[in-house]
């Protein structure tokens, strides 16, 4: 797979950079926001080829920024990372236009695997 200049979005630092850390060592570029609105204003100032963005934040919800995201015009595609297990819950962000969904604990395999659907779907 050929690098990727990626977003990752998400509020618990330890989180952040495993996240990062997994995307890196695969060989992507990666920057790093610590809520939905630090990631929308760096997504409006720079094209990603895919966005990870938590789902549940204090500032800037994954709900927040893909809402604000898709009325901007941002076409990247959005995976979104959660702990929730809840289909229901999830379904007012699902239904804004997700291109994968990774639950957490993160695992190199699951984050690959949601890269790789980016590709195939």
């Amino acid at each position: 797979m050929e690098a990727l200049r990626v977003l990752v979005a998400d509020d618990s630092a330890i989180e952040r950079e495993t996240l990062a850390g997994i995307l890196r060592l695969a060989g992507h570029e990666v920057a790093v926001a610590h809520d939905g609105e630090q990631a929308l204003g760096m997504a409006v100032e720079r094209r990603y080829d895919a966005i990870f963005m938590e789902c549940d934040m204090p500032a800037g919800s994954g709900e927040a920024f893909l809402s604000h995201y898709r009325a901007i015009g941002g076409a990247a595609p959005v995976i979104l990372v959660t702990a929730q297990r809840d289909r229901a819950r999830l379904s007012p962000v699902v239904s804004l236009g997700i291109h994968g969904l990774v639950t957490k604990p993160v695992t190199p395999a699951r984050v690959l695997d949601a890269l790789s659907g980016l590709r195939a779907g």
